[in-house]
């Protein structure tokens, strides 16, 4: 999760409106990912 939130970082600080909003939808699936991982890590009891 430290790597989504480097990304916004900069997304805020160094791209333009289209690729911030490119990114964005990047980085919203990135978490959805990381939500699912999360969730199949506590399933397992890993």
């Amino acid at each position: 999760d430290k790597g989504i939130a480097a990304a916004e970082n900069i997304i805020r600080n160094e791209l333009n409106d289209e690729n911030k909003k490119l990114v964005s939808e990047i980085i919203s699936t990135d978490h959805e990912h990381l939500k699912g991982l999360q969730s199949l890590l506590r399933s397992e009891n890993y």
